[in-house]
């Protein structure tokens, strides 16, 4: 026998969280024995159904790393395997073919119950659900009711339930042995009036017809069991094995929403989590390993999954568990995969540094062990660029010790002396700022541009407007006329040793160290008094924006304490 598993979405909305476990699961356990995992569409609720739905959600399995053997081709939504059509709009003419065999073995009838008669068939018995509706139409001979139909009347196909008095035993793969009684149920309906099915009929059908071996679903599909094994049995067909999962819960042990945050795949991919993290953390909810790992591979997770080891307590989805997950699993990348997995989120945050792509893909492995999820890279790059590093509030306040004033301005010397003294034209810039029109520019150089600015711009009662957007504007404007030697040293970077030279002095004519030296250091770098290592970031902040910053600084400390 090969192992057939499937997974049978409808197409109404995004990929729950819940179902994606589902999904995994059956796969898993369909390549864990050698079997075939089939994907079957469920799109008879025309109403709620949409291609674009459907679509996203062939994406987000894909996504996942859930490739199936049989079903719908993304894409195109044409059948591939040899049990289609995989969508259960196009399988009219099946379902019809065996509803007119129940028909014809006496177990379904056609019943002519107008909506008025149900409804006060409800009202009369409101308070006591078990009693079933009984149909006048349950012994009528087919002959009969066919009559009827030709004259234009309408009817349901309803189950005739005889088993009132059986039990149906089912064993759980997951749950162990459940009983059901017969008399759980009436007589219900296979097929609407209009000729549609209901989604127990197509569900029974489906899986004898795709040969399904085994079904692992949600608590939730518990109901339909009996339903669904009464069809089947009915039919002379095969029953699948049922696995009946526990649902996945948030806080207030209710069932996982989006209240919780993120409740569908989708919301999990956009806030940074890999496929890989996603489907580690998903398959440790209601499932062990048997040698108790929990950061594990696909290719793991295949050959260790098997239903013994399902649970059937209800899960805590635990989102800090989720990102140590995830973040063991970024730790697995290449770098290859790490520039191809973050890239999207440094250009959707327009946070790709002026040194381009490439640059980048290279200095993202420096932060790895950094990254919980994809979208840390973010605040990780945003001070790396020039127009996100924005002096947080903690960081003015830093800009208010007493020691800080002459550090930052040694801090700001100490870059300016790693530039050559070439002139720099500002002919241009010169009429494009008021800041410049009394500065003799005929001789300077771009470290008396630097030192005339940080004594003008504080004089400006509307200098706080410019900073730091104009400021860089201008600075960068007057480095793209001039001549590329200066371009060239500005986009240099300050080696370890130079870094720690400047530091050590810093210290020692200062007689400070620690967060005294290293916090208002950092707020000139980074824009911030946390965050990376200042080693590491002036390796990769070019000593033109590390002078920028250092101005920004200056000019926002002479600002404070003008309105101080």
């Amino acid at each position: 026998m090969i192992v057939r598993t499937r997974f049978a979405p409808s197409p109404t909305g995004s990929l729950h969280i819940g179902g994606a476990r589902t999904a995994l699961y059956n796969y898993l356990l369909a390549k864990k024995l050698g079997g075939q995992f089939i994907l079957r569409i469920e799109d008879t609720d025309t109403e709620r159904n949409s291609r674009e739905s459907l679509d996203h959600l062939l994406r987000e399995l894909t996504w996942l790393g859930l490739h199936w053997d049989e079903g719908v081709k993304e894409g195109t939504l044409k059948s591939f395997g040899d049990h289609g059509p995989y969508q259960q709009s196009q399988r009219g003419d099946v379902y019809q073919r065996f509803s007119e065999q129940l028909l014809q073995d006496g177990h379904a009838y056609y019943c002519f119950a107008d909506e008025a008669t149900l409804d006060a068939h409800r009202e009369q018995h409101k308070n006591a659900p078990q009693v079933h509706f009984e149909s006048p139409d349950r012994d009528q001979d087919l002959a009969a009711a066919r009559s009827r139909l030709a004259a234009g009347e309408q009817a349901v196909i309803r189950f005739k339930n005889t088993h009132a008095d059986a039990a149906f035993v089912l064993n759980d793969l997951v749950r162990g042995e459940i009983t059901f009684p017969g008399h759980m149920i009436g007589d219900f309906i296979l097929m609407r009036a209009d000729g549609r099915p209901v989604y127990n009929f197509c569900c029974a059908i489906d899986d004898c017809e795709m040969e399904i071996t085994h079904v692992l679903r949600g608590e939730e599909h518990l109901p339909n069991t009996l339903r669904q094994m009464m069809i089947i049995d009915a039919l002379g067909l095969k029953r699948p094995e049922y696995g009946h999962l526990s649902l996945i819960l948030g806080d207030g042990n209710k069932k996982l929403s989006k209240r919780d945050g993120a409740a569908s795949v989708s919301d999990f991919i956009d806030r940074g989590y890999i496929p890989e993290g996603l489907a580690n953390y998903l398959a440790l909810l209601g499932w062990s390993d048997p040698e108790s790992r929990e950061i594990l591979s696909m290719s793991e997770l295949e050959h260790a999954f098997g239903t013994d080891r399902l649970h059937a307590a209800a899960p805590h989805f635990d989102d800090q568990k989720l990102r140590w997950v995830n973040h063991q699993q970024i730790q697995q990348y290449n770098p290859e995969q790490l520039a191809s997995a973050c890239l999207p989120f440094l250009q959707r945050a327009n946070l790709v540094p002026q040194q381009g792509e490439a640059w980048t893909a290279d200095v993202l492995p420096k932060f790895q062990l950094d990254l919980h999820t994809l979208d840390d890279v973010c605040g990780i790059f945003g001070k790396l660029c020039d127009h996100s590093a924005i002096l947080t509030d903690s960081a003015k306040d830093v800009l208010k010790w007493p020691q800080v004033p002459k550090l930052l301005e040694d801090w700001t010397e100490s870059l300016l002396k790693t530039l050559p003294d070439a002139d720099i034209n500002l002919a241009q810039a010169e009429a494009a700022s008021a800041y410049l029109k009394h500065f003799d520019g005929k001789t300077a150089t771009y470290v008396d541009l630097i030192r005339y600015l940080e004594q003008v711009v504080p004089s400006d009662p509307h200098a706080q407007k410019m900073l730091p957007g104009t400021l860089y504007q201008l600075l960068d404007k007057i480095v793209a006329d001039n001549d590329t030697s200066l371009q060239k040293q500005l986009a240099e970077y300050l080696d370890p040793e130079t870094y720690l030279g400047i530091a050590k002095t810093l210290q020692q004519s200062h007689g400070v160290k620690g967060k005294e030296l290293f916090m208002p250091l950092r707020v000139a770098i980074l824009g911030n008094h946390e965050g990376m290592d200042l080693k590491m970031a002036c390796q990769l902040i070019p000593v033109g924006s590390l002078i920028k910053r250092a101005l920004y600084a200056l000019i926002t400390m002479r600002l404070q304490q003008a309105a101080s």
